[in-house]
């Protein structure tokens, strides 16, 4: 396409009407899998997408004069775009009994409506384009083979074609008319079945449109909370977005597009920009564009747009609920992940808005209980990437220099350290750094790590860049997010960190160098780290960020939510700190953690005391050495008015009979056990039945000294004739 540029524009434009026509020759076909007629007409398909592709080529080429970019005629290539994706693919990946026009009707139901005028207008073409419709059929479509080979074809060329859309978006700056078909093209497409490869590149059209026209952004995402509600949750398989370099996880094609465009919602600069902590962070124009703040401005919009729907969708029976957890999900899926940096934020802004009047200060019962199950969830992960961090070896040797680099050597990423480590000192030196502090060895040693995650992020996103951009989104986002990071250091509660390795103009150094060894054409495989690494460094990276500095804040207040008036909350908190001790069973020692499980014990409602006691019995089992701390109070509930409760601490005794053979109470728990023969449910009669039938009939599992077996045998003798008279009876 070099040779464009000698090329006279009205030459140009001749070239384009001749495309025009070959497109125009395909519009109104509309294929009929009955139909068997007709069959070469996929030749006009076909040959009708080739010159969609070449105009786009053509108008997404560089230096391209003025005269041949005309709105009609690329909004005319938008509708043959959506016509052929809706018409000729969708039937392929549906049943032959469903009809052409019962499709199209059904894709128009399903779109999203823009309020502009320029969508009414393209409806109203659509509806006209249906009334002179042709319908024919695929060729050789009773032959699974040619019909597969042919579904291939238009779904590759339909791909290839989104592309330069989404490169032209970044070339040209059309109409804001044109920008919004657009997106409604993208959504459409997102409606499709069995297309995951062309709906990650209906993606990339409506990231595209939403990082060059800050002024569609807001509409861009109500769309994305319209569908995302209107959507069922999918099954394996289905509106899948696969991840790079990993097959075992794929998101949700909704919650892709939401993470992408707040990744593209972000610039990094040489001016500085003030922080939260120290200003009154002001409400931001929907044009504006500054840094971190318009992700945080965009998140806390997603998630309040989408908790205050929780009455109107509640009425038109959606699950709200189902999906913050299946977008919560795909956000942790992706929380260690180097080319997903916006995961930590979006879910800081989820916290931030659970924690409000939206989450645990709502009027509404099942929204406060929904709040603290999240939060428990969220917090749970920090903490299990916490107890990791602490355990590996990288994070451990972090302040040994000469360690430091022996971890390189046996890792095999020794090249692409030396690389890292130069352009660390390179950039210290141009940004001054030449002064030395008390921690300088962890901050130097941070930076190198920061350095080998940007490499590996700008060459492994390329892929996701056009022509039109000069570096990956995420490579961005990564930039602006550890200068924000530097900026607030030492404020609040990131004083108890040592914050990033780097500042600003260090950072803006280490982007000019990746960016010049990429351009300069020097190859760049001796940097890139295997995934795996990649992964372990940005985890220990990440503990600097704010979501893993404010943990304390999250537990504390679901410990506060043990104090809800509703029962169901209550359970909810109960539950969310039993999945935190699962993980570390440190959470206990806290005074206020144990003194609200105490306080919980005797909690007026059941579910919150059968919450209470599955969550001793999880930690008495998992750490038998510790129950004599929760001993008393077990034995309490065995006469508890619910059954549940009383069940399991049936259950929990006698795990305490196999896992603490020596203990000295061990004929009280016989006692009670014996006891509860005569309980008023047949299940925990049963229960208790079963669990004596084991010790009496089966080889003693109690494991210790000969003494000890025949205490065991003239206890259970002493008992046999005790409960063998309500056997009897």
């Amino acid at each position: 396409m070099g040779l464009l540029c000698k090329v006279q524009s009205r030459e140009v434009v001749q070239l384009l009407d001749v495309l025009l026509n070959h497109i125009s020759i395909s519009e109104g076909i509309c294929v009929c899998i009955e139909d068997e007629s007709k069959r070469d007409v996929v030749q006009f398909i076909r040959s009708g997408l080739r010159a969609v592709h070449l105009s786009l080529v053509l108008l997404g080429a560089e230096n391209m004069p003025v005269e041949v970019y005309r709105e009609d005629f690329i909004d005319r290539i938008v509708h043959f775009i959506k016509f052929q994706a809706t018409h000729n693919l969708l039937p392929i990946s549906v049943t032959s009994n469903n009809q052409p026009g019962q499709i199209s009707a059904g894709m128009e139901q399903g779109q999203t409506s823009n309020s502009s005028a320029s969508t009414i207008k393209d409806k109203r073409r659509q509806k006209k384009s249906k009334t002179t419709t042709k319908h024919v059929s695929w060729g050789g479509a009773v032959e699974g083979a040619s019909f597969s080979r042919n579904a291939f074809t238009v779904d590759h060329i339909l791909s290839a074609i989104l592309v330069e859309l989404a490169n032209l978006v970044f070339v040209v700056h059309v109409s804001d008319a044109a920008a919004l078909r657009m997106s409604s093209l993208g959504f459409s497409l997102l409606l499709l079945n069995d297309t995951d490869f062309l709906q990650a590149k209906a993606i990339e059209v409506i990231v595209s449109v939403f990082t060059q026209y800050p002024g569609h952004r807001r509409e861009i995402l109500d769309n994305i909370l319209v569908m995302i509600l209107k959507l069922p949750q999918p099954e394996h398989g289905s509106r899948r977005y696969k991840l790079l370099d990993d097959d075992s996880h794929s998101l949700h094609i909704m919650n892709a597009l939401f993470m992408r465009c707040i990744q593209a919602s972000v610039t990094f600069d040489s001016v500085k920009t003030p922080c939260f902590s120290h200003v009154k962070a002001k409400r931001l124009e929907e044009n504006r564009t500054v840094e971190c703040e318009s992700a945080f401005h965009w998140s806390h919009y997603f998630w309040k747009q989408l908790l205050k729907s929780w009455h109107t969708a509640r009425l038109q029976e959606v699950d709200v609920k189902a999906v913050i957890q299946n977008t919560v999900t795909d956000l942790l899926v992706t929380l260690n992940m180097p080319e997903w940096p916006e995961s930590s934020l979006i879910l800081l802004s989820l916290c931030t808005q659970l924690l409000s009047s939206s989450g645990l200060h709502s009027m509404e019962m099942r929204q406060r209980e929904t709040a603290v199950e999240i939060i428990g969830q969220i917090a749970m992960r920090v903490k299990r990437d916490a107890n990791d961090c602490e355990c590996d070896v990288l994070s451990r040797l972090i302040a040994d220099t000469d360690d430091y680099h022996k971890l390189f050597d046996m890792a095999g990423v020794a090249k692409a350290a030396d690389i890292a480590m130069r352009d660390a000192d390179h950039a210290r030196s141009k940004a001054g750094a030449l002064t030395r502090s008390s921690h300088e060895i962890v901050t130097d040693n941070m930076l190198v790590l920061e350095t080998i995650i940007l490499q590996y992020v700008f060459f492994t996103s390329l892929h996701t860049c056009f022509p039109g951009q000069r570096e990956p989104a995420a490579f961005t986002f990564l930039l602006a997010l550890l200068t924000r990071e530097d900026e607030c250091r030492g404020v609040g509660f990131r004083s108890q960190s040592n914050g990033p390795g780097g500042t600003r103009a260090s950072y803006r150094e280490i982007r000019s160098l990746v960016q010049t060894r990429f351009s300069s054409g020097a190859t760049y495989e001796r940097s890139i780290i295997p995934r795996s690494f990649a992964i372990r460094i940005f985890r220990v990276l990440r503990r600097q960020q704010p979501l893993a500095q404010q943990l304390d804040i999250l537990v504390s207040r679901i410990v506060k939510s043990f104090n809800d008036p509703a029962i169901s909350v209550r359970a909810a908190a109960v539950r969310a700190i039993d999945g935190m001790v699962s993980v570390d069973p440190q959470i206990l020692i806290l005074d206020d953690v144990r003194m609200a499980i105490k306080r919980s014990i005797t909690d007026n409602g059941t579910l919150v005391r059968s919450a209470t006691i599955e969550l001793v019995g999880n930690y008495v089992t998992r750490h038998p050495q510790r129950a004599d701390e929760y001993y008393a109070v077990i034995l309490e509930r065995i006469s508890d008015v619910g059954v549940s409760v009383r069940r399991r601490v049936v259950q929990i005794l006698h795990g305490l009979l196999h896992e603490k053979p020596n203990h000295i109470d061990q004929v009280q728990i016989l006692r009670f056990l014996a006891f509860r023969i005569l309980d008023d449910d047949p299940g925990v009669q049963e229960l208790v039945v079963c669990i004596f039938r084991e010790l009496w009939f089966l080889p003693p599992l109690i494991r210790g000294g000969g003494d000890m077996n025949l205490r065991f045998l003239v206890v259970l003798n002493n008992w046999w004739m005790f409960c063998g008279i309500y056997f009897f009876e």
